[in-house]
């Protein structure tokens, strides 16, 4: 199996990636069951389509890249009824996807598991997700940037040791009819991101529910919604934390950076 080197560092190429890079722009491409191994890019609009997230599954390889990179161009990637990583519910191997630039995603009944991070969109990236699952060691769904996401009918779950989703910058998250549930902390909201969030259980997470980071300069992000039940997170419902020089926001924001060889 082929490696490429490329700004993602060196990745083991996926036998999917000549089917890719031949395919014409809007085309369909069915995935029969088994597991790909290997990484993905796709800077195209295309559609990849499984059949179902116990049967087809694309597993990247190499510690702390992502098993799929959309973009940087203005494309959409559908996928559906598959998975991104490893044949099992743990959140072990590489990162899910990763979307950069002006690439868009629209999946559904799909599942994505990582190291750092199920799904993360920078720059001005966006992602829909229907009847999705987002499950990784540190963070489910990873908003910077100007990135839009909007969630419906998914669970943000066991993300071990961060949190279901986390926004930075001046990112948009519309969540509806989620669970967001046995993670560190539920959300974690930064700077003047917006999170809409109705008809979610916030419920069963370590720590909190949300956690709001308080900037100095005033700016701070906002979360609005109805209908939500909150219940059974360790610490409480909300927590507020003043920011204290943005050491930890720099150095969270590094890692994350790092992780996609953005900087």
């Amino acid at each position: 199996m082929k490696t490429t080197k490329s700004r993602y560092g060196h990745l083991l190429q996926n036998p999917l990636q000549d089917r890719v890079d031949r395919a014409r722009p809007g085309a369909e491409l069915a995935l029969p069951a088994g597991v790909w191994e290997g990484n993905l890019q796709i800077d195209k609009k295309i559609t990849l389509r499984g059949h179902g997230t116990h049967s087809s599954f694309i597993n990247g390889m190499g510690s702390y890249q992502s098993t799929l990179i959309v973009g940087p161009s203005d494309v959409t990637v559908q996928l559906s009824r598959l998975s991104l990583g490893r044949p099992s519910d743990r959140a072990v191997g590489p990162n899910g996807l990763t979307v950069i630039g002006q690439g868009k995603v629209s999946a559904k009944d799909a599942k994505f598991l990582g190291q750092d991070w199920a799904v993360a969109l920078w720059d001005e990236g966006e992602v829909q997700l229907r009847r999705c699952k987002l499950s990784a060691d540190e963070y489910g769904l990873v908003l910077l940037g100007l990135a839009r996401a909007k969630v419906q009918n998914c669970s943000l779950i066991k993300n071990g040791q961060g949190c279901g989703l986390l926004s930075f910058d001046s990112t948009q998250a519309d969540v509806s009819v989620s669970t967001i549930s046995e993670n560190k902390n539920g959300i974690v909201a930064w700077d003047s991101s917006k999170i809409y969030l109705g008809r979610s259980q916030i419920r069963e997470n370590r720590d909190y529910g949300i956690v709001y980071y308080l900037s100095s300069l005033g700016v701070h992000a906002s979360l609005n919604g109805h209908d939500n039940e909150f219940r059974r997170n360790g610490k409480g419902k909300v927590k507020f934390v003043k920011e204290g020089g943005n050491r930890f926001r720099d150095k969270l924001t590094r890692k994350l950076a790092n992780r996609i060889g953005t900087f």
